[in-house]
């Protein structure tokens, strides 16, 4: 247990480590004091609190593995306030000479490392050219900066402020790496995301970014361990005795959550249908994430051909996410379920319509307009690619499903929906009202129920049972998107 002792003038929160090696006990300093105001600034808790909320904070987060006794820490530290200088330089102690260390120490490095002196430099430096290209970057945006800072927005006198952020990657950098990867310029977001990490051990993002871009480059290998690193790091991000109920309540869970989740679809991608569904298990225990659970149960139990497991699975989702109801039609056609085939194929196509067709190898109408069509498209790349096996092994429901589209009353309300489309995402002129109401007319299950109706299912499905060929493990898909893909924001 972390407690409070006198180094010479300055008072520090300590913790004793067993030496691995020496077996000794040694302490590991967690946070100095320098000055009597510190101190007392650090004391000034309010509401009945034992120290400050931000000193807390800049603590707990620093040392998320370790539990603190604060009313024993502050009686501690007024115990040993007589030690301290009542001022004391606090920006030469935490800022100046720290960044001048680092920068010499680096400096040195490069200066010494010449290559037509030393000709191994020239190795070191072919080395690390990414690296040294994004600090000479990173240099000069720093320098750029200095003219447009704001003197007012300042830190406490104390720099805590800078402590705080000393151990967490800045927003901007952070939005660069965002940036970088919804325009899928992988190798410098590889590059930018690796030097973070390297600086920054506890961006629990950075491994999740890392993820995505092995998904999109098929390293199904990297990306389960990537999104295995964004889980373990993101759960020593939690607040101290954070309650499971508060789970989707607290920010500080999301890169846990979001590293739970991908885990589960780079499994399910990667053909580890077994591994997936353990993952879909923990996701429902552990994270109260049934939704998730499910989307990766409907995909799975479809590749190992267990029909009714996969149909529970899409029924529970199609309630929150109509083009599940493609999940759902592959289901229900190999159990004799040919007019729920029908109707929950109809469901998805008129909510999902590009979605339906690029997962059913249909041809689409043009490139994607804007978000609603932008958002269909990706997510069916993303199940064009988790069903890849599927779609392949069972050529036949694929098929019969294509057949439905293909009648004329189908393919007459998919023109209507795709010209429907082509003024939503246009300009928002008088026609915008009217085409958004008849959207949602033709997006309901009643207008599903009906043309499947009119359609019969003998007529639309009549073909044999799928195949029960050994299920084919597939690696070598591609990323999770859509609803149930979790990105960084």
């Amino acid at each position: 247990m972390p407690y409070v002792r006198a180094r010479g003038s300055q008072v520090a929160i300590v913790h004793g480590e067993r030496n691995p090696d020496t077996r000794q006990v040694e302490q590991r300093i967690l946070f100095t004091l320098y000055s009597q105001a510190e101190a007392r600034a650090a004391l000034d808790g309010g509401r009945g609190q034992p120290v400050s909320g931000l000193f807390r904070r800049i603590i707990e987060e620093q040392h998320s593995g370790l539990s603190f006794d604060w009313k024993k820490l502050a009686a501690g530290i007024r115990e040993h306030l007589g030690v301290l200088p009542e001022e004391y330089a606090h920006r030469e102690a935490r800022m100046d000479s720290a960044f001048k260390e680092a920068l010499v120490a680096f400096a040195r490095q490069l200066i010494v490392a010449d290559p037509l002196d030393l000709p191994a430099a020239a190795e070191i430096l072919e080395g690390s050219r990414r690296e040294l290209l994004l600090v000479a970057d990173l240099i000069r945006d720093r320098l750029a900066r200095c003219a447009r800072a704001d003197r007012g927005h300042a830190d406490n006198p104390f720099h805590w402020r800078f402590v705080l952020r000393a151990s967490e990657v800045p927003p901007a950098l952070d939005e660069r790496v965002a940036g970088l990867w919804e325009r899928r310029e992988l190798q410098p977001l590889d590059d930018l995301v690796r030097l973070l990490l390297a600086c920054f051990p506890r961006y629990a993002e950075g491994w999740n970014y890392l993820g995505l871009a092995a998904l999109e480059g098929r390293r199904y290998v990297d990306a389960i361990t990537a999104f295995e690193r964004t889980a373990e790091v993101g759960r020593t991000l939690f607040p101290p005795k954070l309650s499971k109920r508060h789970y989707w309540n607290d920010l500080a869970t999301r890169p846990w959550i979001r590293g739970m989740r991908n885990l589960g679809l780079a499994l399910l991608e990667a053909g580890e249908h077994e591994h997936a569904l353990a993952q879909a298990d923990r996701l429902e225990t552990e994270v109260s994430d049934r939704e998730t659970a499910e989307a990766i149960r409907a995909g799975a139990y479809l590749h190992l051909g267990r029909w009714a497991e996969a149909a529970a699975a899409a029924e529970f989702l199609v309630r929150h996410c109509p083009d599940e109801g493609l999940h759902l039609a592959f289901a229900c056609w190999p159990l004799g379920r040919g007019i729920d085939a029908l109707r929950y194929l109809l469901f998805a196509t008129f909510n999902a319509p590009r979605l339906v067709r690029m997962v059913l190898e249909l041809p689409v109408p043009r490139e994607p307009l804007g978000f609603l069509e932008t958002r269909d498209h990706n997510h069916g790349v993303t199940l064009s690619r988790q069903l890849e096996s599927f779609l392949r092994r069972e050529r036949k429901v694929v098929e019969a499903l294509r057949r439905v589209l293909r009648r004329p009353e189908v393919a007459e309300v998919l023109r209507e929906l795709d010209s429907l489309t082509a003024v939503l995402e246009g300009d928002r002129g008088d026609g915008y009202m009217v085409a958004f109401r008849r959207r949602q007319e033709i997006a309901t299950f009643e207008l599903a129920e009906r043309m499947a109706a009119r359609l019969g299912a003998a007529s639309a499905l009549e073909t044999p049972p799928p195949s029960r060929a050994p299920v084919v493990v597939v690696r070598g898909k591609g990323r999770p998107r859509g609803p149930r893909a979790s990105m960084s924001n």
